[in-house]
């Protein structure tokens, strides 16, 4: 969990914002061990990824 919040509060990138067909949007944010996507609208962590060590 502190892999994610770090990747929140701390990002070193961002995706693009996505919008779903349903009218949601998304933003992938990526962390120094786990990348994360948020849905912008709901304010809902919707995955977390862990990455391998080192990034």
């Amino acid at each position: 969990m502190q892999d994610v919040k770090d990747a929140l509060e701390n990002p070193i990138g961002f995706g693009d914002k996505i919008v779903m067909s349903d009218g949601d949007e998304r933003q992938k944010y990526f962390g120094k061990r786990a990348s994360v996507v948020i849905s912008i609208t709901d304010k809902k962590l919707i995955q977390a990824t862990p990455q391998k060590d080192g990034g």
